[in-house]
């Protein structure tokens, strides 16, 4: 099933100094981040970000977080708990009304049952290991969420560590996609308005 921006909502995991500070490739990482949510801003997705204490992992990416909806702060690598009080209410927000008139008096087996709206979470940050691991195993638990990781805007310290946690992601039902794919995905259409800025986005990643 192709990625729709209007089922999506995006999760930013400790973008923060000390992590960045450990990756070989961190300044092409922290631009492919920022892409990610330049492009959640341009299709109106909705992003929220979650750190780890500052004495673990350092300051926060100030460029990161400015646009995200919600800034929270947690001590457990997996930050499950706290951003599902953050994610779970735009999906009962944004939930459709009852049907009216007729539908509702028709057997619930025949009732059409509604999509959840934004219950595609994507993933993105700083551990792949840990971090993202960890909260994307706890989250898989939730059948309000189909777990996106953005594979290409994850890393860890060690490759090896990186390839084992999408790995295992992968085969506990997490779907992996790179923010190109993810792009395109929700572009659709490559005459649509937003084409020229989306491929100019993507021009610029490495």
């Amino acid at each position: 099933m192709l990625l729709q921006d209007s089922q999506a909502q995006l999760l930013l995991l400790d973008w923060q100094s000390q992590h960045l500070a450990a990756l070989a490739d961190a300044p092409a990482l922290l631009a492919r981040a920022r892409a990610l949510q330049a492009l959640a801003k341009m299709f109106a997705v909705p992003a929220c970000s979650a750190q780890l204490p500052v004495a673990l992992a350092g300051n926060w990416q100030a460029e990161i977080e400015q646009d995200a909806a919600k800034h929270i702060e947690r001590s457990r690598y997996s930050a499950a708990n706290e951003v599902s009080d953050s994610l779970l209410p735009l999906i009962e927000a944004a939930a459709k009304p009852a049907p009216k008139g007729n539908a509702r008096s028709l057997p619930k087996h025949l009732q059409k049952p509604q999509a959840k709206p934004r219950s595609d979470l994507l993933l993105a940050g700083c551990y792949t290991h840990t971090a993202v691991l960890q909260t994307a195993l706890d989250l898989l638990d939730n059948e309000d969420y189909s777990l996106i990781v953005v594979a290409d805007c994850c890393a860890s310290p060690r490759q090896r560590d990186h390839d084992a946690a999408l790995d295992r992601l992968a085969a506990q039902g997490a779907e992996l996609v790179t923010l190109e794919m993810l792009a395109l995905e929700w572009l659709a259409d490559s005459e649509s308005r937003k084409a020229p800025e989306v491929m100019a986005l993507l021009a610029k990643l490495v």
